[in-house]
């Protein structure tokens, strides 16, 4: 059928959807006919809204420059009809986009971005042009539908106008001060297009002086080529993996975790371990846990105090697999001030302690006795590892500390060591009674009956008094440096106790007064003694 005989249907039919059918036809041959396009311009006030539409539409399509005027009188009454006219417009070449781009100061926002995205769609040389300069519009929302209508004619474009789009974005991307609608807008057209040109482009906006959108979208575009794992690039990603916002970690942890540490550029993921989500952290483990250097061992015994359980686990069994590892946990534990943190760490020790040998004794107890001594209550995490290592080492260095201080007189000191001791419930009774002696040289030993009921000394020494399987009056006998008067004090104490008590009382007394003489405090004996009838 000829174009004649279409355009004839087109005027004369009349049937509505014949008329429309031909319309389409028309702008389907895309052919410049002049009696089709005048045809058409008349058919654009058609009493049916169906055919005005694929009039406007066919006009486009067959680039009818005679009807500039009539789409653009169509163009500002909106809807459906005006938007179409708007694409024909800006199909009409270089005049028809002069002349929509004229009319944006003219027409309100809804219709400024059908102009937008008309002339973004256009496809042609000039309408390229106007669609980069409409991205720096000041107006969001025309920036958003120019980049929108950009990226879904992509698909349709030749390869070398893709090319010549990127390089034109790229240029755009590089202008400084440009507003945060236009880089969004480009980072976003530098992503669609998959263009090898704009990969610097999209590197350089991950960067913390873009706006998070811009990073987000930057970074969620690397993601869908293979990235270099050069140091700088580490670099980059290390810094947006630290960042608060989830949006910008989250695809830059995805990045890193398909790369691989250079030996080169490992210094570049240490970063990784100070990050505020413990994903970051767990990340810079599992890279970074082969790499035979002490700053990185201590990171990894750092992670073994953090908060998070899995972490603290994670990096304890990493770093209790090597000497500098052990060596920085054992530190960590030595420098925390936290006791819950503390007992974290020691508890996490504990399972592999066995595996570090005995180098680490030494440096323990040293700041062990330091605490003890203090009265802090960090020794207790200090303690405990210490005696899941080797329980009976640990005894003996207490005991003998505390023997060593109280020969020294240090009595408040050595009962601090054998208070430890004690804990214990199967701990030897000469521990029990060399706490009992410190305790009682400490004693203000007064007389009174409520001073005596409240005094340790008394009551460790009393119990003892209790076993049968402990010779309590002949062993304090052998404590040379126990003087009679705490010798007397336990034994008027011990005399108004039970019968087992009070038959240790008249030894001791005895031997006081025996010892004392004829002095005030053999007199005091032997007057005990009588007062309280032992021996009858």
């Amino acid at each position: 059928m000829s174009h004649r005989k279409i355009t004839d249907l087109l005027l004369e039919d009349e049937s509505p959807l014949v008329r429309s059918s031909a319309a389409v036809i028309l702008g389907a041959l895309e052919s410049p006919d002049a009696s089709s396009g005048k045809a058409l311009v008349q058919a654009m006030k058609d009493s049916e809204s169906d055919v005005r539409l694929q009039a406007i539409i066919a006009l486009g399509k067959i680039r009818h420059e005679a009807a500039l005027d009539a789409l653009l009188e169509k163009f500002p009454q909106g809807g459906q009809e005006g938007e179409e006219a708007a694409n024909s417009i800006a199909k009409l070449g270089a005049k028809g986009v002069k002349t929509l781009v004229a009319e944006l100061p003219k027409v309100s926002p809804g219709l400024r971005r059908y102009i937008g995205a008309a002339v973004a769609k256009a496809c042609h040389a000039s309408a390229d042009q106007a669609a980069i300069e409409l991205l720096t519009d000041t107006d969001p929302g025309m920036v958003e539908g120019t980049a929108s209508a950009i990226a879904a004619s992509l698909e349709t474009r030749s390869a070398s106008q893709v090319k010549s789009i990127a390089k034109a974005v790229g240029e755009l991307a590089k202008k400084p001060g440009i507003s945060r609608a236009t880089n969004q807008a480009v980072t976003r057209l530098l992503s669609a297009m998959d263009d090898p040109s704009g990969s610097k482009a999209l590197w350089d906006r991950i960067g913390p002086n873009h706006p998070p959108e811009v990073r987000a979208s930057a970074l969620s575009s690397l993601g869908k080529n293979n990235i270099t794992g050069n140091a700088e690039n580490i670099r980059k990603l290390v810094q947006c993996a630290g960042a608060g916002d989830f949006r910008i970690a989250a695809p830059a942890l995805l990045l890193l975790q398909k790369m691989k540490p250079d030996s080169k550029a490992f210094k570049e993921w240490l970063p990784l371990f100070h990050t505020p989500d413990p994903a970051g952290r767990h990340l810079a483990l599992e890279k970074l846990c082969l790499q035979p250097d002490s700053e990185i061992a201590g990171l990894i015994a750092q992670q073994a105090r953090h908060p998070d359980r899995s972490l603290r686990e994670a990096a304890c069994a990493i770093a209790a697999k090597s000497k500098p590892g052990q060596k920085a946990l054992i530190e960590s534990l030595l420098v925390e001030s936290n006791y819950d943190y503390a007992w974290n760490l020691a508890r996490l020790l504990a399972g592999f302690i066995q595996e570090f040998g005995k180098w680490w004794h030494g440096v323990i107890l040293k700041q062990l006795y330091e605490l003890i001594e203090t009265g802090d209550r960090n020794a207790d995490p200090l303690l405990f590892l210490l005696r899941e290592s080797d329980a009976a080492v640990l005894n003996n260095a207490l005991m003998e500390k505390a023997q060593e201080l109280r020969k020294k007189k240090k009595y408040q000191e050595a009962s601090a060591y054998l208070k430890i001791l004690v804990r214990d419930a199967g701990c030897p009774l000469d521990t029990k009674l060399e706490l009992g002696c410190c305790l009682l040289k400490l004693s203000s030993r007064e007389l009174g009956a409520d001073a005596r009921h409240g005094d340790p000394a008394l009551h460790i020494l009393l119990s003892l008094a209790h076993r049968d399987d402990f010779p309590l009056f002949e062993t304090l006998k052998k404590q040379s440096w126990l003087d009679l008067e705490c010798l007397f004090y336990v034994g008027f104490h011990f005399a108004e106790q039970d019968a087992r008590a009070r038959k240790i009382a008249l030894e001791l007394l005895e031997h006081v007064a025996k010892k004392a003489g004829r002095n005030k405090l053999g007199q005091a004996a032997k007057q005990k003694i009588k007062t309280n009838h032992l021996g009858e």
